[in-house]
């Protein structure tokens, strides 16, 4: 159906990598690179996936992750996770970037509990229900506790008895004495309170550790004279759950932010506190829906969190952070419209997409898929559909001097997409001449099923509007949240200068 093309949260994970100049740019600059540790793998890749969007994003990730690796001290570790389409050229990237000798486990971890995909009574594959997480160290300096919190059933179970403090442990039968193929020890054979040799192998533990561990009540003397050693269940670091997690259910109910990608808090939780410690920086290149930062502040982390996206940094930062109490900035945007000017003269494609995003913080998705974007920088969902049963809202932008034929085109793109409007942004409202406004107000007005008021199809907003005391907005009835399809709430269209 025409209504239900490119919604918002469908741009989000758009697949923007291209064969285009900038990749074959980065592909050629490793393979010339001599002392880069890809630069080898761009070679081979060439040939096996020659200009490919795969190739694009694999280089993407080796210049990335040749950073990333700079950044992380020698006690740190790094966790990808992967798709089936990409897994293994990544592992190949990783070998290649941190070292065969540092690859530490591939983690398969499920994903879903409804693999099928496709029709039912024709399936063409096998249901595709996990994914991989690849863990790789800095140096054999880096640290592993690889344990998860008992369940309450299996606490119950392991630690079923209590001692008279009302404490739970097990027993650990045999674990006092040496086994017999272990060989004899003289040094392990002596007398200790009472007890001498009570087995011919002698004993596990050295008189001075067998003491020590009598004084914490570890071993016991029993009534009937004979020893029990016991693990406490506050001594117990924990279950391992080795490579295979199923364990931890996807996203759901309220956790859910709309991210056809997200990952649980139980999945990164497990990560996080496994490696590192409190007071350590977790660094999340790719944060996304902002789930690691959560997770990261949860667990008394410092974080910090990269994306390419505002509309990402925004919704992590309201909706992962603040609400929840958590201090956070966001940087690296413009602050005023002299910063605004000089993005968009550094980069016009990050330009569009911050102003895209910018228009109606929330609302707005922008099209990262640099050229053959059909004229469409970013979009919007209303919360109702018009009187012409559509609902989306396009936006152009534009960081240099618009011109009226580019209004012309705008005009003839929404309707081409059968949009209910179009926003055309440009960095001052100088820009919009009179000719350009008439054009837009010959596109006429739209109306909403029982609202008396009515839109502009066609509109301009200026990215110096949103620095202002009060900052203007183009006039445009209810928008859905691009981030979760829920209304749009008028807290998320006044994001302000104090919250950021």
């Amino acid at each position: 159906k025409d209504e239900d093309k490119g919604s918002a949260q469908d741009i989000v994970f758009t697949d923007i990598w291209e064969w285009d100049a900038a990749a074959i740019q980065r592909v050629e600059k490793m393979k010339g690179a001599e002392g880069h540790p890809a630069g080898k793998l761009m070679e081979s890749l060439s040939i096996l996936i020659p200009e490919s969007k795969m190739l694009s994003y694999i280089s993407y990730m080796a210049e990335r992750l040749a950073v990333l690796k700079d950044f992380l001290k020698s006690t740190g570790g790094i966790y990808l996770h992967c798709d089936p389409y990409a897994n293994y050229y990544l592992r190949l990237l990783m070998d290649a970037v941190f070292g065969r000798q540092n690859f530490r486990n591939e983690i398969i971890w499920k994903r879903t509990t409804s693999p099928q995909k496709g029709s039912q009574h024709a399936p063409k594959t096998w249901g595709n229900n996990t994914d991989t997480i690849l863990y790789y160290v800095k140096s054999k300096e880096a640290k592993l506790r690889p344990f998860r919190p008992l369940t309450e059933e299996e606490i119950a179970a392991k630690f079923a008895k209590t001692d008279e403090h009302g404490r739970k442990y097990q027993v650990q039968s045999g674990t006092i004495f040496r086994a017999l193929s272990m060989g004899l020890r003289p040094n392990l054979c002596y007398e200790w309170r009472g007890f001498r040799n009570p087995h011919p192998s002698g004993w596990r533990l050295s008189k001075e550790r067998l003491e020590e561990e009598y004084q914490k009540g570890n071993i016991v003397i029993r009534k009937d004279g004979k020893l029990e050693r016991r693990l406490y269940l506050e001594d117990y670091p924990g279950a391992k759950p080795g490579n295979l997690w199923a364990d931890i259910l996807p996203v759901l109910g309220k956790e859910r932010r709309g991210y056809p990608t997200e990952k649980p808090l139980a999945l990164l939780e497990r990560i996080i506190r496994a490696s590192s410690n409190e007071g350590d920086l977790v660094l999340d290149p790719f944060c996304g829906c902002g789930s690691s930062l959560e997770a990261a502040a949860k667990l008394n982390r410092r974080f910090v969190g990269i994306d390419i996206s505002l509309f990402a940094a925004r919704g992590v930062a309201r909706e992962r952070l603040i609400k929840n109490g958590v201090p956070c900035a966001i940087e690296g945007i413009p602050k005023d419209l002299r910063q605004a000017e000089e993005l968009a003269k550094r980069d016009k494609h990050k330009f569009e997409w911050w102003a895209s995003e910018s228009m109606i913080p929330g609302g707005m998705i922008s099209n990262k898929k640099k050229g053959s974007d059909s004229g469409i920088d970013g979009r919007g969902r209303l919360l109702n559909k018009t009187t012409q049963k559509r609902d989306l809202v396009l936006v152009q932008v534009k960081g240099g001097k618009p011109t009226l034929s580019q209004v012309r085109d705008f005009a003839q793109v929404v309707k081409r997409e059968k949009a209910a409007a179009g926003v055309f942004i440009t960095l001052r409202a100088s820009d919009w001449s009179r000719p350009m406004r008439e054009e837009a107000n010959s596109c006429g007005q739209f109306r909403i099923p029982g609202v008396a008021e009515e839109y502009p199809v066609m509109q301009h907003w200026a990215v110096e509007e949103q620095f202002r005391e009060n900052p203007g907005r183009p006039k445009l009835p209810p928008m859905r949240n691009a981030l979760n399809g829920e209304p749009l709430a008028q807290t998320d269209m006044n994001w302000n200068k104090e919250e950021e």
